[in-house]
């Protein structure tokens, strides 16, 4: 089955080199074929910029525990293509995958042009968890909305998160462009929980709302005392994660998690805070006790460096610790914005490209960052190995730390290497 499962792989990722494709024509003529999965299902769909994969995270953890079973569907994998398709928390096996992917390579037989790899993992999850029978599939959205291939399904929940400037080559260089895009996932008299927004993306994703005659409900209200995070008026957290942008990502979906009584899916406060505590999420601000101590966090845009660099500045753990990064990046992100949010907090800082096509080269990222003004460096290496390495070194000398930050596939070369972890290829999409 390992080398099926290979070949699999090999083939399925050949469809990423197609590049992106919007519009909804192929994946539903794809599971019209497959018999109409997405139709046994209730969906809950969120979009956004940053914090969707977060949020998505903690409501289907949230509905697991309120005693559902729950299907998650998530993008980009991390070091496994199953990362993607979890049921209640768990990986869909190697030879489930195999078995709907011979049953997709049948039914694209129907499309009038190849289906690509979004396409074609978005119909997997739809036959995996119709299959599985599970009660509610949280989605997270692949890039835009409108014409993502996720936005096939009816909607019992729409979420979007933060809108921020990101993939302008595809959705637009404005916020109101961007946030209209995403605000085409909103079902026409449906319900939509949004987290906190520029008023520019509030107004244009109200402007879609409106037409569609979708209720729009903001996520409760943070706010911090005494080192404790108060969510709304009853939920409180004693220990709180770093950073607003979590503390926002915790709100928004706590109220999805409370809309969802609306439509018959109850979740008690005691189960939403247990959700929130015990959620985990590898490569989002994930600490590795280890001597130095490691921090890992995919800020991989601009909005993601400022969330990171604010989280950076008020967490106990680092309490004024040298701050010794390794970063890299994809090449048409704004590197240079990134590492301008970013260098204040560092004490040195080490580039590498990672192991991905759409990475930046050393030079392009040592460019980036010639002008940061650091004591020491910033040096470019050929790969991870190395720059984490020196980067070691450093913090060992001066009772410091390491961060790895950038690229959610960046993250991926680190956490291989350091753990050891069986890895797939990444993937575009």
């Amino acid at each position: 089955m390992a080398e099926k499962y290979r070949d699999i792989l090999a083939d399925l990722f050949k469809r990423s080199a197609t590049g992106m494709k919007f519009g909804l024509d192929t994946t539903r003529t794809l599971l019209s074929a497959l018999g109409e999965p997405q139709t046994r299902l209730r969906h809950i769909v969120v979009a956004g910029t940053n914090g969707k994969g977060t949020v998505s995270r903690m409501i289907a953890h949230g509905l697991q525990l309120a005693g559902l079973r729950v299907g998650l569907f998530t993008s980009p994998h991390l070091l496994r293509f199953s990362e993607r398709f979890l049921i209640d928390g768990e990986e869909l096996p190697e030879e489930t995958i195999a078995a709907l992917y011979q049953r997709l390579r049948q039914a694209e037989k129907a499309c009038p042009t190849p289906p690509t790899f979004f396409e074609c993992a978005t119909a997997m999850a739809e036959c995996a968890f119709a299959d599985a029978g599970v009660d509610v599939a949280v989605l997270e959205v692949g890039l835009g909305g409108r014409l993502d291939a996720t936005n096939v399904v009816d909607k019992i929940l729409s979420v979007i998160t933060p809108i921020d400037f990101d993939h302008m080559q595809y959705l637009g260089d404005t916020l109101e462009g961007i946030a209209g895009e995403k605000a085409g996932i909103l079902a026409p008299g449906g319900l939509s929980v949004i987290a906190p927004q520029t008023s520019a993306a509030h107004d244009a994703i109200a402007d879609v709302a409106a037409e569609r005659q979708t209720e729009l409900i903001d996520s409760a209200s943070v706010s911090l005392k005494d080192g404790r995070l108060f969510i709304g008026e009853d939920l409180v957290f004693d220990d709180p994660p770093p950073g607003r942008h979590q503390h926002h990502n915790i709100a928004t979906a706590v109220t999805a998690l409370r809309v969802l009584a609306r439509r018959g899916i109850h979740c008690d406060t005691p189960t939403i805070h247990r959700a929130i505590t015990t959620v985990e999420w590898p490569g989002r601000y994930q600490w590795i006790d280890d001597s130095p101590p490691i921090l890992l966090d995919c800020a991989h845009n601009v909005a993601g460096a400022r969330a990171l660099a604010d989280a950076l500045g008020r967490d106990r753990r680092i309490r004024g610790r040298p701050i010794h990064a390794v970063f890299s990046a994809s090449a048409d992100k704004d590197i240079e914005a990134m590492l301008d949010t970013l260098g204040p907090r560092l004490s040195s800082l080490a580039v590498a490209p990672m192991q991905h096509p759409r990475g930046a080269t050393a030079e392009r990222l040592l460019e980036a960052a010639g002008h940061i003004y650091l004591d020491d460096g910033p040096d470019a290496f050929d790969g991870f190995a190395d720059a984490f390495a020196g980067q070691k070194r450093r913090a060992a000398e001066d009772g410091g730390m390491v961060l790895i930050t950038g690229s959610l596939f960046f993250i991926a070369d680190a956490l291989a290497h350091i753990t050891g972890a069986k890895r797939d290829p990444p993937v575009i999409g």
